[in-house]
Order: C-alpha cells, then sequence, then structure tokens
C-alpha cells in the first residue's frame, strides 16, 4: 500500500499505465510535429514528470502520453514514441547527451540514444527483484528518480527496495544504502516529539542506514547525493530530504520520520513538508524541494525556507513575478518537477510551461510547449 501512494500521489494529473510489454522493440526515431496539432487540446494535455536539458535542447518526459517532448533552440518541437515505457518517473542526461529513463513500471533503467534509439539499460523488462551486478542480471523494483554523478554514473532511487542504488560506468550495479532482510524492512523504535514509534528510516554509515520510499535524487558538484523521501502509513508520513556524501554516510537534512503531513520552514528536523515532489541542488550545495506547489530552499545546515509561492488548499494562479521580500508570487498551476543548471536557475516544468527561477529569486517563463 505504501508504495502505491508514493508513486500514484506524487504524479501529476491522473494515473496513467502502459502495456508492460516483455519484448524491447526499436523506438521510431524524432518526429517533428507542430506545436498545434502535438500539443493542443485537453486529450493531449502535458503531464511533466522530469525535465532536463543539453545542448541547447529541453527535453519533458510526458508520462500521460508515453512520449518524450524535444524543443530545439530554434522553436521546433519534436517527440519520441516511448509507448513500451510502463509509468515513467524521471529522467537524467549525461554529458554525451544520452538520456536516461527511470521506467518504473518495468522495473528497469532506459537509455535513449542520441540517434532516439530506446533501449533497456539496466534490469529486467517485468522483473523486479533486488540484486546487484552485472547490469544485464541486475534488478530493480520501482526505480522511480535518476540522477547523473561526476563520474558519469547513474544514480537510482529504487523506491520498491527502499534503497539507493548506483549503476557504474562499467555497468556494474551496486547498493549505496537500503539492505533487503528476509523478514521484511528493517526497522527501530526511536522518541519522536515525545512518542516511542517504529521507524524505517535511520541515519548513519551505509552499512546500518536505511531509507524509506526513495523516489528522486540529484547530485551536487562535491558528488553528494540529494534523496527525496515520501512515503505514509495509516496515520503518519516520511516526508525528508536525505544526503548521502561520498563517504558513505546518510545524514537527515531536512523533514522527520513518523511525523504529520505539515507545510512549516524550519532547521534540520523542526521542518515539515507536505506533498513533495520532486529535489534539485544548485552549485552552491543548496537543495530545493518542489513541495505542495511551492519553492522550498534548504541550506547546507538544513534551513528551510520557502522561497517562491505558498501553501494553499485552492489553485495556483499563473503570474510571473518575484519571489523575495515577501512578495512571493503563486505563480505554478500544476507544477510537477524541478532541475538546476551550473548557474544556478531552477527550472520548474508545470504542465506545457517551464519556469526559471533566478539565483535572484526571479521567476519568469522560459520555454512553453
Amino acid at each position: 500500500m505504501m508504495k502505491f501512494y508514493a508513486i500514484a500521489a506524487l504524479t501529476v494529473g491522473t494515473l496513467f499505465l502502459s502495456s508492460c510489454s516483455l519484448f524491447e522493440r526499436q523506438a521510431e526515431r524524432w518526429q517533428s510535429v507542430s506545436t498545434a496539432t502535438c500539443l493542443n487540446g485537453d486529450d493531449m494535455w502535458i503531464q511533466a514528470c522530469s525535465i532536463t536539458s543539453c545542448k541547447e535542447q529541453v527535453f519533458v518526459l510526458d508520462g500521460a502520453h508515453w512520449r518524450l517532448l524535444r524543443k530545439d533552440i530554434d522553436g521546433q518541437v519534436y517527440y519520441l514514441d516511448c509507448r513500451e515505457l510502463s509509468f515513467p518517473y524521471d529522467m537524467a542526461v549525461n554529458v554525451q547527451g544520452e538520456i536516461f529513463i527511470a521506467d518504473t513500471g518495468n522495473h528497469v533503467i532506459r537509455r535513449i540514444s542520441n540517434e532516439g534509439v530506446i533501449s533497456i539499460f539496466a534490469g529486467r523488462v517485468g522483473i523486479a527483484g533486488f540484486t546487484d551486478g552485472a547490469k544485464e542480471q541486475a534488478l530493480f523494483h520501482w526505480p522511480c528518480g535518476v540522477a547523473v554523478d561526476q563520474q558519469g554514473g547513474i544514480i537510482v532511487a529504487d523506491s520498491g527496495n527502499n534503497a539507493l542504488r548506483k549503476i557504474h560506468t562499467n555497468g556494474d550495479v551496486e547498493t549505496l544504502v537500503g539492505r533487503q532482510e528476509e523478514s521484511g524492512p528493517v526497522i527501530f523504535t526511536k522518541t519522536i516529539e515525545g512518542r516511542e514509534v517504529t521507524c524505517e528510516s535511520r541515519d548513519g554509515d551505509r552499512s546500518v542506514a536505511t531509507l524509506r520510499n526513495p523516489i528522486r535524487v540529484a547530485v551536487d558538484q562535491g558528488n553528494r547525493v540529494f534523496i527525496l523521501c515520501a512515503a505514509r502509513d495509516e496515520t503518519h508520513f516520511d516526508n525528508m530530504v536525505r544526503c548521502y556524501d561520498p563517504d558513505g554516510k546518510l545524514v537527515t537534512l531536512a523533514g522527520e520520520t513518523h511525523v504529520e503531513a505539515q507545510f512549516r520552514d524550519g532547521v534540520g528536523r523542526e521542518a515539515r513538508f507536505f506533498d513533495p515532489r520532486d529535489v534539485a541542488v544548485d552549485f552552491r550545495g543548496n537543495a530545493y524541494v518542489l513541495d505542495s506547489g511551492a519553492i522550498r530552499r534548504i541550506s547546507s545546515h538544513g534551513e528551510v525556507v520557502t522561497v517562491v509561492g505558498r501553501f494553499q488548499s485552492g489553485s495556483w494562479s499563473q503570474k510571473e513575478g518575484d519571489g523575495k521580500n515577501g512578495k512571493r508570487s503563486d505563480v505554478f498551476q500544476r507544477p510537477s518537477c524541478l532541475e538546476s543548471d551550473k548557474n544556478g536557475n531552477l527550472y520548474i516544468g508545470d504542465g506545457p510551461f517551464i519556469w526559471q527561477m533566478t539565483p535572484e529569486l526571479k521567476v519568469s517563463l522560459y520555454r512553453s510547449f
């Protein structure tokens, strides 16, 4: 039940599933299409699961229609048919321009070449499991988040296994955090807000640290991995941002395990997240979380500040504006994903719109499809 909540509730819009074929096929190459033909109309509403860019091209993973959209600098829009994917959730691009997609429903990581050919990069289609080793034999279970580290390795938030995995450049898959026990999840007790509770999230060295439902990852210039965890049981949530450093230690940067879902700024474990959907990191080491339509910044020492948007139960109006000095603008309609660049700009996927937030917190429309 926990895993279904995390994936279904944290995706924007209606839940779409593609057929889970056990056969690999070569996708059609990039096809040019007019914006009016491809993107207008309620039946073609974009569900932006993930955004990224490379070589003056912007990519949007449209999970609602099993396709990858590309917009070139000249404004031309192309799409790639990805119907063999099941529940694609996140993507990342390396310096060669290859795109890696978490094909969550098929339990594999896909690779898309520069020519637009889709192939299985790691895992076995339709087979869930928890096995390290050569990427052809490795198994994943509901992989949700992917990122590329500074060595070109692929970091995977393996949600179903409560694990952080890495696909090395030589093709070997290694578990960085998380382990499987025959008796079930690793649990322990701790006191939180005066209550003794049973938890699954623990900091420490990789040999003892544990995760609960990691869904997104981001890697900074120092090769630290920021992990967004979002899970719930019947009454409590584990909405947290964890940080895994190159020395193999996992710490909680912000948020707390086994507490009520709230929207509250603060430092470290005093901060609360209500509905976190994505995480990104800038060159200064600040992390950003998309939470309930707002952008929340986490400093290197764990201070959480809401910098753009404000929590409310209604809809979000669309308006360009200034996010600082108390003039937080309700800029987004259906924000679903984040990305950052080397200059410290943040990009927010919001249906057919991509917004840019500068380091000075100025928000403006960057691209639209």
